[in-house]
């Protein structure tokens, strides 16, 4: 091949022929028995690669059951003792198994010992200066003599050279585990499942590794060509990630069910109490398929993208739990990515949506999410917890019997494009859900800064869109409601408020409300007296028979500017009179000035309602108050104050 020197050319085009004694010929294509040094079969190999190498070159080899001695020497030792140079000139090669290694006692350094046993192909070399390695079955092979064998290869590391069989019966733990130790520290950081079913009976964990880059990946999940299958439920997890930086893709996870776990990213356990370990993730899963759990996937820390999976048949898909708390860097879970996902028969058997949904938030700080393009078509809830700067756009809920979504604390956030389609819509005999009271959206929580735009909601059994304890400046608009109220108790199709808890400053427009039933129902209601500044534009109506649907049951709600409780201050001074100031300043901190009306102050003690007192103006930072006369001197004088900035 034009830019190689013969050395490389002659070992390419050579071809390995097997001879009845047990050895190997080689011989190059014009018929010339090439001389090489070491160096340059291992330059020759790196260039190969391992796979060519083993699919290849080495295929015809020694014979499975001669010891490396035979290979190596014949019967008798000393006649025949050479190096790799010599074998190479004298038109010989070595093959062995990982067993016969192990027990060889006498290494050549400049021997090449390649390893035939199924799974676990591949080229050793004997490292003289090495007396310490551990023997991991995949890598390192210590003999009886304590002799260390390292394995040549480039690119990604697979299991089964750890001793993996992936044949569903043997119990592969170890031989992952081994696998797992060994990648975290090695040059590739690239571990691989060729196709088979792995059985493990125990928790396999990803070590802790600073800034690691690990991948650990198969063919493709989707036709299970490499599973790891739990071998019963006695354990969890089956993995454990307690490094950052892990990428898990195309992996077939498979559990026994209950109370089993799938996945855990956590790095509580890290030894260098490194704080990036703690908390950032910086992991992906991709493309697997996880089923037969109790969670899927249960993570703590920021920072991960999980895309393109399907969860199926566990209790909760995807958990996201408060980070780790150290010092100084515990902190909110933050910047989840859930994108493109399928949730499919995700169970559901009650009502704690805590512990069961597709997508549920435990962490009472997490923000910055986004989840976006998945697909549900089971039961449970779609979404449970905390939404805070966050994004939940353009997901197909359908068959849900109690929620799309579950929202707690609400704000700063946009939920859009989505459509949430309940369990009625397929059965829509009476009593077939009577436990269940499906709503699309709840606010479970007061809710502030919201955008709820463009989305569907059909067949919801209560309301489709629920404030149940209001909330403020939100918007909710262009959204289509189609049936609500299925089991007929009352419920609007938006509820803007509960009673007691208001809604103030608030806009609902261009929302569609469909009655195709003719049912007397009600589109829009708001109950909560205190409810005020909330705007109700270009909402419509739609039924067969005009006038079965109540458009608005709302109380009087004059607009009112809303006043924002970081723009209301109030108080109380207490300063000694010196018989002579009629005029005092009082510092509000608002930032803005006050508009006339927008302050008051009054007296709080005897000598302050003596003196006479009234606010006379305001600027960005003080009050001016007044006095009729002077307070006495040396008496104690108390004023209260409040004052409010509506912007």
């Amino acid at each position: 091949m034009e830019g190689e020197d013969m050395d490389t050319q002659n070992v390419r085009t050579g071809v390995w022929k097997m001879a009845d004694q047990g050895h190997h010929r080689l011989q190059s294509s014009e018929g010339q028995t090439p001389k090489l040094e070491r160096r340059k079969v291992l330059a020759a190999l790196g260039m190969l690669g391992t796979a060519a190498a083993a699919g290849s070159l080495w295929n015809g080899m020694a014979h499975a059951d001669a010891s490396v001695s035979e290979a190596v020497y014949g019967s008798d030792p000393e006649l025949y003792r050479m190096k790799l140079r010599e074998l190479l000139h004298m038109d010989f090669c070595i093959a062995t198994t990982v067993a016969a290694l192990r027990a060889f006692t006498d290494p050549d350094p400049d021997c090449i010992y390649y390893v035939k046993d199924p799974g676990q192909e591949g080229p050793f070399i004997y490292d003289p200066a090495d007396t310490a390695s551990a023997d991991n079955t995949g890598t390192v092979l210590v003999s009886s003599s304590g002799a260390r064998y390292k394995r040549l290869y480039t690119g990604r590391v697979e299991v089964k050279w750890f001793g993996a069989k992936g044949n569903g019966t043997t119990d592969d733990t170890a031989a992952i585990q081994a696998a797992f130790d060994y990648i975290v520290g090695s040059p590739s950081r690239s571990l691989f499942f060729s196709e088979g079913v792995y059985l493990i009976s125990d928790t396999v964990t990803v070590p802790y590794v600073h800034a690691s880059g690990i991948h650990i990946s198969a063919d493709n999940a989707w036709y299970g060509r490499a599973r790891i299958q739990a071998a019963n439920n006695s354990f969890s997890p089956m993995i454990r990630c307690m490094s950052g930086g892990v990428k898990l893709s195309n992996l077939y996870i498979r559990g026994a069910g209950a109370p089993q776990d799938g996945i855990v990213m956590k790095m509580t356990d890290a030894p260098d109490n490194n704080v990036d370990a703690y908390n950032d993730l910086d992991a992906i899963v991709e493309n697997c398929l996880i089923m037969v759990l109790r969670i899927g996937l249960d993570a703590y820390g920021r920072q991960l993208l999980v895309k393109d999976n399907l969860f199926s048949s566990v209790y909760l898909g995807i958990r996201i739990n408060p980070m780790n708390s150290i010092g100084l860097y515990g902190g909110p879970s933050r910047a989840y990515r859930i994108h493109d996902n399928s949730f499919h028969a995700i169970k559901w058997t009650g009502t704690d949506h805590s512990e069961m949904g597709c997508i549920v938030v435990s962490s009472p700080t997490a923000y910055g999410l986004s989840i976006q393009n998945n697909f549900n078509d089971s039961f449970a809830t779609f979404f449970y917890g905390r939404l805070v700067d966050s994004l939940i756009a353009n997901n197909a809920c359908y068959h849900t019997v109690n929620y799309g979504c579950y929202v707690l604390e609400a704000s700063n956030s946009t939920i859009s494009g989505n459509n949430f389609i309940q369990a009625r819509r397929y059965n829509e005999v009476p009593g077939v859900y009577p436990a269940y009271a499906s709503r699309g959206l709840v606010f479970a929580e007061s809710a502030s800064y919201m955008n709820v735009t463009g989305n569907r909601f059909g067949y919801c059994d209560k309301a489709a869109i629920r404030f149940a304890k209001g909330g403020k400046a939100n918007i909710v608009s262009q959204n289509i409601v189609y049936r609500w109220n299925l089991v007929a108790d009352g419920s609007a199709a938006i509820e803007v408020d509960a009673a007691g808890y208001a809604q103030i400053g608030s806009v609902f427009s261009d929302n569609m409300i469909v009655n195709p039933d003719n049912r007397a129902l009600t589109a829009i209601r708001g109950i909560a007296p205190g409810s005020s500044g909330n705007r109700f534009i270009g909402n419509n109506a739609c039924d067969t028979v005009p006038g079965s649907t109540t458009m608005y049951d709302l109380p009087e709600q004059p607009f009112e500017a809303y006043i924002r409780a970081d723009r209301a201050k109030s108080g109380q001074i207490s300063f000694t009179g010196d018989g002579v100031a009629t005029a005092r300043l009082i510092p509000h901190g608002l930032g803005y000035a006050p508009e006339a009306g927008d302050y008051q102050v009054s007296a709080a003690s005897a000598s302050a309602a003596a003196a006479g007192v009234w606010a006379e103006s305001a600027d960005a930072t003080h009050l001016t108050v007044r006095f009729v006369t002077a307070p006495e001197l040396g008496e104690t004088v108390k004023l209260n104050w409040s004052a409010h900035y509506k912007g």
